[in-house]
């Protein structure tokens, strides 16, 4: 019975464990960025439109410093008017979108890299395209 409860206990926290590191992810613990405007930081606005130029609203617009999963400050989604606007420090940074909140019949464009310059905010339009 001491058995079973030890692994009751184990499987538990492997899963309590999994599921706090889900919403919470450890990047975001660790990292210092905000999206909270500061005297050094610039403005970057991204719009997402159909082939209709009609705005994409709703869509998930990630941004991070690196490739791979944004941190909890480059997830954003675009507003009625199809934009995403982020206060970003001077610096590299990648726009992509997550693909598994992707909307269906779209082909997902390739991230795009860009640089944040001090006193030159930055707008970007992407236009999805549909799949054949």
């Amino acid at each position: 019975m001491k058995k079973f409860l030890i692994i009751l206990v184990f499987i538990l926290c492997l899963i309590g464990g999994y599921l706090l590191g889900s919403f919470y992810p450890i990047n975001g613990f660790l990292s210092n960025k905000t999206d909270i405007a500061t005297d050094t930081s610039e403005v970057l606005t991204v719009t997402v439109l159909d082939e209709d130029e009609e705005p994409m609203v709703g869509i998930e617009i990630d941004v991070s410093e690196q490739n791979g999963p944004p941190e909890a400050w480059g997830i954003k989604e675009a507003d009625t008017s199809g934009k995403a606007i982020y206060n970003l420090e001077p610096g590299t940074y990648y726009i992509f979108f997550n693909t598994n909140r992707f909307p269906l019949g779209y082909v997902i464009p390739r991230e795009q890299e860009i640089t944040i310059v001090k006193g030159e905010p930055k707008e970007i339009t992407i236009v999805l395209e549909k799949t054949e």
